[in-house]
């Protein structure tokens, strides 16, 4: 089962892709990846696809991980600072 926070980190993800999709410096390193992942496919034999494949599922789930853990530290340092704003406001409005 997932927590509110998975849900809402998921959720977000549907919905950067999206904003992604109409980032004209995004689609054009897109395509640029995509490019110059067929011409290194086309350099490598059958092995070292294979390790290559390997290599870059690794490297996306380290990404996700990484990009999850970054998502959970900003969030609750949020809520953090929103709770010691309400629980001291005066001293977070400036006044004395």
């Amino acid at each position: 089962m997932q927590n509110i926070l998975e849900k809402l980190y998921f959720a977000m993800g549907h919905q950067n892709s999206e904003l992604h999709a109409k980032d004209p410096d995004y689609i054009e390193n897109l395509q640029l990846k995509e490019v110059n992942y067929e011409k290194l496919l086309a350099m490598l034999n059958e092995e070292e696809k294979d390790r290559f494949e390997k290599f870059l599922i690794a490297d996306k789930d380290l990404k996700e991980a990484d990009d999850y853990n970054t998502f959970l530290y900003a969030f609750k340092l949020g809520a953090l600072l929103v709770i010691e704003i309400f629980t001291d406001k005066h001293q977070a409005m400036g006044e004395r």
